[in-house]
């Protein structure tokens, strides 16, 4: 059985830096830890963000692509999707709120996407207010051209209303993240959530040939 754990949620709000300790502790623990990363995904696509609905088909049809390889492979116990099938419906909905998108061309993602959310195991959604994000994002010397595009008051405004209405329509199923927490009390929650379930993810660890 392959665990497969989505970290979706504000940007900077503590995503990546949890998946790469989370990592390596698998790994630690003999695990085959599969990570995909959205600022991977983003420099495989030939488009860019002022595309709006295409981009956002490509890359989440990457997202699918690299999934099913790293799951069908065999060669992986644990896959990590930093933005998945949970995200694509917070994306999309944003952008049919700023009317990037027609409701028809949402209805069509949310509904192609949407039989694949059963793949994820255990979704942490996290959130942090829009002007928290905005001060991070403005202090922080990454760039990216879909950073730029979104790092709007009004696009994250919009985009934190749909991850709290997705926390309220997915309760209990998504664990929610205060963003506002350090890294390590981020990870600690994670962490514990993830032994605590009835299969414990860190109970799986292989034993070394």
């Amino acid at each position: 059985m392959v665990i497969v754990i989505e970290f979706l949620g504000m940007p900077r709000a503590g995503k990546s830096s949890v998946i790469a300790k989370l990592a390596q502790e698998l790994g630690s623990r003999n695990l085959r830890v599969s990570v995909i990363a959205d600022r991977s995904i983003e420099t495989k696509i030939s488009v860019g963000v002022e595309w709006g609905f295409a981009y956002n088909l490509l890359f989440f049809n990457k997202v699918l692509e690299e999934y099913f390889t790293a799951k069908l492979s065999g060669n992986y116990d644990v896959i990590i999707l930093d933005r998945g099938f949970f995200d694509s419906i917070a994306w999309f909905n944003t952008e049919l709120a700023t009317r990037a998108i027609t409701s028809e061309e949402c209805y069509f993602a949310q509904a192609y996407f949407s039989q694949f959310r059963k793949e994820v195991t255990y979704p942490f959604l996290f959130l942090t207010e829009p002007s928290l994000t905005y001060t991070r994002h403005a202090q922080s010397d990454e760039w990216s051209q879909t950073q730029e595009y979104v790092f709007s008051k009004n696009y994250l405004q919009k985009l934190y209303c749909e991850y709290i209405s997705m926390s309220l329509l997915y309760n209990p199923y998504l664990t929610v993240i205060d963003g506002r927490k350090s890294i390590a009390q981020i990870y600690d929650v994670v962490c514990r959530q993830l032994d605590d379930c009835k299969e414990s993810v860190f109970g799986m660890g292989r034993v070394p040939h």
